[in-house]
């Protein structure tokens, strides 16, 4: 799922969220996996989590997480 675009929206949330570039698509397809009831953009969240959890650290994809649900519940 590298050929994921990130949407100008999303950037802005991310970049307002003090989000590091390299969390952006983990954090987005980690709220995408959380809010949808869309089979299809669960699949394809998930599957651009697993894939960008790959290259992370632990406490990245903690962090990532952290920030996905301070996000959705600010």
């Amino acid at each position: 799922m590298n050929n994921y675009i990130i949407n100008e929206k999303s950037k802005e949330v991310m970049i307002k969220n003090n989000v590091p570039e390299k969390l952006h698509k983990i954090v987005i397809g980690i709220i995408i996996c959380i809010t949808t009831d869309i089979d299809r953009k669960y699949d394809k969240a998930k599957s651009i989590v697993e894939s960008e959890s790959v290259n992370l650290s632990d406490l990245d994809i903690t962090t990532a997480q952290n920030t996905a649900l301070s996000i959705l519940y600010s």
